[in-house]
């Protein structure tokens, strides 16, 4: 193998997912995280309020109520230990409506009484499961709140017994030991497998093949999304199993729980090789991509996504959405998509870019390159930063003939323009992908009568080599190695203002 040959192995292995995890996508961590942030905190705002149990005292406390309420805690929290099973109950559920409360609920106010063991005790009382229920409902939002109160809901000893009531027969004490469930695993990856520890996942895939009644199901689906949420992935003991019951539930007419086993199937599939060809030979992305024409944003977001997902693969994976026809999609979704599915479009062109010529060629004949190169030039930095990594793939994996198309469409101005973003590895990237013109300009330069290198020139016409000169200077040695190999090889003539007297 030459030693261009290993270089574009290398390259390809920073954008492909050809082995390992730590081989994948370069944005897909920090943005993942970022977005599942941003929807834990939508998720979290409808766990402390749930639908299922609605109440009306709640709406009709007002602000000097609930003064007078949080007033009264220690009262509450007095015949809860001390009182009978009726002024339990009474309590319990003032408590309970309390934490109830959508905007900053006084959950601190009643932590400080040390009320969660005898919250614990009463999640135990199947005897009693009108106090039972109330205690279930009380933990539940309180580890809806800060992480610190989540850990103290696990630190009392509340998982095994909800584990235990995610079974039970009485619907409402069930559907409300699956949403604290959901409320601990999704909060962080150690609390996460703390839920997997008390082997509640293969409960909750029975209790999806029981047929449930629609709340209980899509609480369970929410519940298990959660699960499969955080980073690092979840150790299961069938992934495959688990993998199976969202795909069953793809079919399904409620849009929620689509939404959750879509979403829960692209965080299952990020970044895990085995699991992109498992879930690749289930024939489920041609139902993907007809997923991105529908018009519910909780629908087509997770199915770009996971579409997204597979192209990280390998270049035969990558084929298998191809060949469901997703391109002329993605180009109507960078046209008309809100900007979070422009960028989602980028980044899975990117992907699709870093495949073999014939999967570059297929982007190229779709009539992408215009118009990622009008995106580079006025969209927002977000999606703009995934359009040129788009453009520098494109280059960089692309042949002569790709890569002549690209320079004629503006690839050298874009690249060039691109020099003055304040990204290490988008300079990288461009850097690497001016290298790659001016050697293919060099090359026909040698052929040409006045073995003029064309390229060189235009990178001189449109400002370039000024900024090439600016990161010879940059704190990132790569940078400012491959800014001079270019000033040096290329332009030996320039006469750059950033050389050290030591190195003249």
């Amino acid at each position: 193998m030459s030693r261009f040959e290993k270089k574009l192995k290398k390259r390809k292995q920073k954008f492909k997912n050809t082995t390992t995890r730590e081989d994948r996508h370069r944005t897909r961590v920090n943005y993942t995280i970022n977005l599942s942030k941003k929807r834990r905190e939508e998720v979290l705002k409808k766990k402390r309020n749930l639908n299922s149990f609605s109440d009306q005292t709640i709406l009709e406390l007002t602000d000097e109520q609930i003064q007078e309420e949080i007033e009264n805690i220690p009262n509450y929290i007095n015949q809860m230990i001390n009182g009978n099973i009726d002024e339990q109950y009474a309590s319990t559920q003032k408590i309970r409506v309390l934490l109830s409360i959508e905007k900053d609920p006084p959950i601190n106010d009643i932590l400080r009484y040390d009320i969660l063991p005898t919250l614990v005790e009463f999640l135990d009382y199947d005897k009693h499961q009108h106090l039972q229920f109330e205690a279930a409902w009380s933990l539940t939002n309180i580890a809806a709140g800060l992480t610190e109160h989540t850990e103290m809901v696990i630190q009392a000893g509340s998982l095994p017994i909800f584990s235990r009531l995610i079974s039970s027969k009485n619907e409402s004490i069930q559907e409300q030991s699956i949403w604290a469930i959901g409320n601990i695993a999704g909060d962080c990856a150690e609390f996460r497998d703390k839920v997997i520890e008390n082997d509640v996942v293969p409960k909750f895939i029975d209790i999806i093949k029981s047929n449930p009644r629609i709340e209980i199901l899509k609480s369970t689906t929410w519940a298990l999304c959660n699960i499969c949420r955080a980073k690092p992935h979840p150790e299961l003991k069938d992934t495959n199993a688990l993998i199976s019951v969202f795909i069953g539930l793809l079919d399904y007419q409620d849009i929620k729980v689509v939404s959750d086993s879509c979403w829960s199937l692209c965080y299952l599939a990020d970044g895990e090789p085995d699991i992109i060809e498992y879930v690749v030979k289930q024939d489920i992305c041609p139902k993907m991509v007809k997923f991105l024409k529908n018009p519910s944003p909780i629908i087509n977001t997770p199915a770009l996504r996971f579409l997204g997902n597979i192209v990280t693969g390998t270049d035969e994976q990558t084929q298998e959405v191809l060949n469901c026809g997703v391109l002329p999609i993605l180009f109507e979704l960078l046209i008309e998509g809100n900007p979070l599915n422009r960028k989602e479009v980028c980044w899975t062109l990117s992907n699709i870019c870093a495949g073999s010529p014939e999967q570059i060629q297929a982007v190229i004949d779709q009539k992408f390159v215009p118009l990622v190169i009008e995106i580079l030039k006025k969209d927002t930095y977000a999606v703009r930063k995934e359009a040129a990594w788009t453009i520098s793939n494109l280059v960089y994996m692309g042949n002569v003939k790709q890569m002549i198309y690209l320079i004629n469409n503006g690839a050298i101005d874009i690249f060039c323009d691109l020099l003055t973003l304040n990204d290490v590895r988008i300079l990288n990237s461009c850097l690497e992908s001016l290298t790659k013109i001016l050697k293919l300009g060099d090359f026909f330069a040698k052929m040409s009568d006045n073995q003029v290198n064309r390229c060189a020139q235009k990178i001189d016409e449109v400002g370039g080599i000024e900024k090439i000169d600016l990161l010879y200077k940059h704190k990132n040695k790569l940078l400012s190695k491959t800014s001079k190999y270019i000033l040096d090889k290329y332009f030996p003539n320039y006469v750059t203002e950033n050389y050290s007297e030591e190195e003249d």
